[in-house]
């Protein structure tokens, strides 16, 4: 992740976009669908959270999220706060009032979408060489992480930090514990936690 988040600094005199855009999606647990939607009037810095309100589907129709949990608010922290508050300033306008519009100030596909990740994992030395050469001769790489990878670096850090199970469902925008328990619950670990729970019971079940 360091390494890729470098490499989108570097990559920013090109694409302004991009070490913007890897924070919003590493640090919110963002849909690609949902960060391709996303307007900046949702993004309350006062408050320091983002609102999910729409996304943009494969045709890039504006529309609902994916479902009523993808209705949520994320609360960020005051590093992204302060980076979103310069990109406010900067951003490129467009119609749709969008955070990350494309150079045409529309939605950005998901081929292109996909394209900007690659290009990052190209300059961080992270992609993978397909051994296949374009029509210029020049190698053809794919991404070796997706988008929705940067999801869950966004929920294992959450957790990580402490934060319990249900406040990350409502977060990640799923519909049901469940769900979250089944992908996330094998990183709900905490062995001095643990430990001392077993001292305790230890001692209540032996005392005399």
């Amino acid at each position: 992740m360091q390494a890729m988040l470098k490499a989108a600094d570097d990559l920013a005199s090109e694409d302004p976009r991009l070490p913007v855009l890897l924070r919003v999606v590493m640090l919110t647990g963002l849909r690609a669908s949902e960060v391709r939607g996303f307007p900046l009037e949702k993004a309350d810095l006062k408050a320091s959270c983002l609102t999910v309100a729409q996304r943009a589907d494969r045709w890039n129709v504006i529309g609902p999220p994916k479902s009523d949990a993808g209705h949520r608010t994320i609360p960020i922290g005051p590093s992204l706060t302060t980076i979103l508050k310069a990109w406010k300033l900067r951003c490129k306008p467009s119609e749709l009032g969008l955070m990350f519009p494309n150079r045409r100030g529309g939605v950005i596909d998901q081929k292109g979408f996909i394209g900007l990740l690659l290009k990052i994992q190209i300059a961080a030395g992270l992609a993978i060489d397909t051994g296949r050469r374009d029509r210029k001769g020049e190698s053809v790489y794919r991404a070796r992480y997706d988008w929705h990878h940067l999801r869950h670096v966004a929920a294992s850090s959450w957790l990580n930090d402490g934060i319990d199970l249900k406040r990350l469902q409502t977060w990640i925008g799923h519909e049901n514990i469940q769900l979250t328990i089944d992908v996330y619950g094998h990183l709900v670990v905490d062995a001095r936690k643990d430990a001392e729970l077993a001292l305790k019971a230890e001692k209540s079940l032996l005392a005399t």
